[in-house]
């Protein structure tokens, strides 16, 4: 008996190229399963152990765990180990996550050889290195009554981006990280100025934040990836996938936003990347 880690995968069939996760949550569904489970594939990728032949592993190293886990499983086509190298130069290491990133994969996790396993506390012990960071404009259109430690400010902003063929204001992300304290705070007084009452007329949203405000003051979004998303819940028809507040764009207006088509060609190009045609 064993409890390992590891990450369910959604694969491309053509490609055998990862999917984005939410593609693995279109599988989740009454009806049509084997149809689904045809059409979407999943691969287990394994990392890490915690108990092996009912004793715990969680207080060895990771090198240890690392050898127990290729100890006891063996690699076939659906379940296989995440590649595992041990590198101490920069140039190799930025060379792997290349690679990895060229395969379809976020990034890489670096993981200290003497880390122990702390469930949902990585720290410093290990570390994510991914794809650089991206940025998008997009105006502000709404906000949410912040709650908790946030109660009191606008805790999360609805943005939008243009349709360059019809002109009109579409959401594309609602973005409640990257705030300071500060930054709620004086961004509350400032958008109080904007409040309106009904949505705005060149907006169409599905959305209905807690409050409206005037599209004239732009966000810089940094970003995971673009994601397609239903047209009832972004009516631009992509989101962001973890969006994260860089800073206000005082030299831009809602003319200046990034377009829709932008985002669609943004998306087709992470795509590609997906499936090394770039």
């Amino acid at each position: 008996k064993a409890i390992v880690d590891g990450e369910l995968v959604a694969i491309k069939k053509n490609t055998e190229s990862p999917m984005p996760f939410q593609e693995v949550l279109r599988r989740r569904r009454k009806y049509d399963i084997r149809d689904v489970a045809e059409d979407i594939p999943v691969h287990i990728y394994l990392f890490d152990v915690l108990l092996s032949g009912g004793n715990t592993v969680l207080d060895k190293p990771y090198v240890d765990r690392r050898a127990e886990l290729e100890n006891i499983v063996d690699s076939g086509e659906k379940v296989k180990l995440v590649e595992n190298r041990i590198l101490d130069n920069t140039e190799d290491i930025e060379t792997f996550r290349s690679q990895s990133i060229s395969m379809g994969h976020e990034g890489l996790l670096a993981k200290d050889l003497d880390s122990t396993y702390r469930a949902g506390k990585r720290e410093f012990a290990w570390m994510k290195l991914k794809a650089g960071v991206e940025t998008l404009d997009f105006v502000v259109v709404g906000a949410f009554a912040g709650k908790g430690d946030r109660t009191g400010t606008f805790g999360s902003y609805l943005v939008a981006g243009r349709d360059e063929e019809t002109g009109r204001l579409k959401t594309v992300s609602k973005v409640g990280s990257g705030f300071t304290d500060e930054d709620l705070e004086n961004l509350t007084k400032f958008f109080e100025e904007l409040r309106i009452s009904d949505k705005p007329s060149d907006l169409d949203s599905e959305i209905e934040p807690d409050y409206w405000f005037k599209p004239k003051e732009v966000f810089e979004i940094n970003y995971e990836e673009i994601q397609k998303s239903p047209k009832n819940v972004h009516t631009s028809g992509y989101g962001l996938r973890f969006p994260r507040y860089v800073k206000t764009r005082d030299d831009l207006d809602a003319s200046s936003v990034d377009a829709i088509e932008d985002m669609e060609s943004l998306f087709k190009k992470q795509d590609n990347r997906r499936n090394g045609e770039e």
